[in-house]
């Protein structure tokens, strides 16, 4: 038996889902909040999640607040992100995993070099007409932290590993 339904001869068009998912906020894992090194690690692993959410998305609140005032590699991203998103830029893609950590501390200060990975991606300037390609890359970085008021804030970031007297 076959039952004609009229009006429902045509199909649905199918619904395609966003293939960009929306990026959420990082939230500080228990771990990142102990002044301890595997503290400091947590920490540096959530700094980097949060720079991820800054590039997707441009919002750089969460991203100063864990950078501490006076750092200029902190504050060069910052700005980075801040001038893309409000020139009508965007980032895609470039997103952060760190290997081959090494911990020390100097003056207080830890430092934590490690090997950060970049996925590829693509950007686009505020001013150009195309956007740019990334390839995936890796790089020798250190961070340096300091346990400031409870709590970790980046002091610097620079290529390569810490420099011996």
């Amino acid at each position: 038996m076959l039952i004609v339904v009229p009006g429902c001869s045509k199909q649905p068009e199918p619904i395609e889902p966003d293939p960009t998912p929306t990026p959420v906020e990082p939230v500080l894992p228990e771990a990142a909040k102990e002044n301890t090194e595997d503290g400091a690690l947590a920490f540096l692993e959530h700094y980097l999640a949060v720079m991820d959410y800054a590039s997707s998305t441009g919002d750089v609140t969460q991203l100063t607040e864990l950078s501490h005032p006076e750092c200029t590699g902190c504050r060069t991203y910052i700005d980075l992100y801040t001038d893309y998103y409000e020139g009508g830029g965007w980032f895609k893609g470039g997103d952060q995993t760190l290997d081959n950590t090494a911990i020390q501390m100097i003056d207080g200060e830890v430092l934590i070099t490690a090997d950060i990975s970049l996925t590829a991606g693509s950007s686009q300037a505020p001013d150009a007409d195309v956007p740019s390609q990334h390839k995936a890359s890796t790089e020798q970085v250190t961070h340096g932290m300091f346990w400031v008021e409870d709590r970790w804030l980046l002091t610097q970031m620079f290529l390569g590993e810490v420099p011996t007297s």
